[in-house]
């Protein structure tokens, strides 16, 4: 951060106007830093030149947000993106968002998220199908690579195995709920006494 802010200040220096790619740059080096107020701080300079906000800039700023764990700011901002008449919102915008979300192991909401995204990217897809699997989220795992089939896409040899354990794990566990409650070594051998009147 503090080699990108002193490139920022030669620019200035040298004369060199910065554009919006250059505030997006900055953002995303702030959000990789975890610094969200010197980022704000590039986002209220951006902001008073009255730059164009770009594909990129948007994706800089929900990256920014996710990454300093402002989800609420982030999915605003993807809102933004939603609305607007000149960017299409792609998974540059809710790719960083589902990324915090997995991190926090909130997988409803994850799903929430991906059924409003009419193309859900094949790099969101694998990214959910590996963490799925570290998380034991089998179901999704399942669910995951069903959404790769549907959109004609297969997922990369490294994620089969995890993909076919996941549903090994499914039935084990699907007949565990079938198979009835064994007695108690108790019940089982003590014999019952009929109640007599």
């Amino acid at each position: 951060l503090r080699d990108a802010i002193s490139i920022y200040n030669d620019m200035l220096d040298e004369g060199i106007v910065p554009d919006t790619s250059t505030y997006a740059r900055l953002m995303i080096v702030c959000g990789l830093c975890n610094d969200l107020p010197m980022g704000l701080q590039f986002v209220d300079e951006f902001t008073r030149k009255t730059l164009p906000r770009t594909s990129f800039f948007y994706h800089a700023l929900i990256d920014l947000y996710a990454r300093c764990n402002q989800l609420h700011c982030a999915l605003n901002v993807l809102e933004e993106v939603k609305a607007s008449a000149t960017v299409e919102a792609t998974h540059h915008h809710y790719e960083p968002i589902v990324r915090l979300l997995v991190e926090k192991s909130r997988w409803e909401e994850v799903d929430t998220l991906l059924n409003g995204w009419e193309e859900v990217s094949y790099s969101a897809l694998q990214y959910l199908i590996l963490n799925a699997h570290h998380q034991s989220q089998w179901r999704r795992v399942m669910r995951y690579e069903e959404m790769m089939k549907k959109n004609g896409q297969k997922p990369y040899s490294a994620l089969v195995p995890l993909i076919e354990e996941a549903k090994r794990n499914v039935q084990i566990n699907e007949m565990s709920d079938l198979s009835p409650v064994p007695l108690s070594p108790v019940t089982a051998t003590t014999p019952i006494t009929p109640i007599t009147p």
